[in-house]
């Protein structure tokens, strides 16, 4: 439904930046039936005077600078030393933190279960849940835009409630859409597209639902 004029969202967004196929967005990976690709917790029961360890891990990339850092719960000043189990082979583990670190290449992709961190202090050991870390092929396409500040009428935008993220393979008729109910999230990943060229734009949107005008279109060959 058309809206007046004065009460859309002014396009503020600026021109889409289409990252290289080497982005990261480990939060936006689907999930799937019986498992979660993005990540799987892995924490361990605690028992008295044990150190406690919680690992929740998130998918990556190739070609992304993979951190993972449990979280531990010991007793102030004791020192703690850490190994792990089954790691993938492009993973370390830092030995004082218990960061597991690395970036994996294509040859990388695949999941790697049962992984495991074990944390030590001078009396007690303590291993996590297995957990699985589960590298990507890189994204097809990633935009990234800036948060709009102002309507169009020039007043303060104070109930933006989101974006609408418009594509096709046309740059005049944009067929498909995403909605993102987060106005702080400013980029987003495709994983999948068809080969060939696909245009972009992105809609800001307020908490009511009124939609400004959309960015111009910017173009990825897939």
């Amino acid at each position: 439904m058309p809206f007046p004029k004065s009460d859309s969202v002014r396009a503020f967004l600026g021109a889409l930046a289409l990252a290289s196929c080497f982005g990261i967005a480990v939060f936006h990976e689907p999930a799937s039936p019986g498992r979660n690709p993005s990540g799987s917790n892995g924490s361990a029961p605690i028992s008295d005077g044990a150190p406690g360890i919680v690992v929740t891990a998130a998918a990556t990339h190739v070609g992304t600078n993979y951190q993972l850092a449990p979280k531990v719960r010991a007793p102030q000043g004791d020192a703690l030393t850490f190994s792990a189990a089954n790691l993938p082979p492009w993973a370390r583990i830092d030995a004082a933190t218990g960061q597991i670190s690395g970036t994996p290449r294509a040859s990388d992709i695949g999941e790697y279960e049962s992984i495991t961190i074990t944390v030590a202090d001078a009396t007690h050991r303590t291993t996590s849940q297995p957990f699985t870390i589960t590298v990507l092929g890189p994204p097809a396409a990633q935009l990234a835009w800036r948060k709009p500040e102002l309507r169009v009428d020039g007043s303060n935008l104070d109930d933006l409630g989101g974006y609408r993220i418009v594509y096709g393979r046309d740059p005049g008729q944009l067929d498909h859409s995403i909605f993102i109910n987060d106005p702080d999230q400013l980029s987003y990943e495709f994983s999948t597209l068809e080969t060939g060229a696909w245009y972009f734009a992105v809609i800001a949107v307020t908490s009511s639902g009124l939609e400004g005008p959309a960015t111009p279109p910017a173009m990825k060959m897939i």
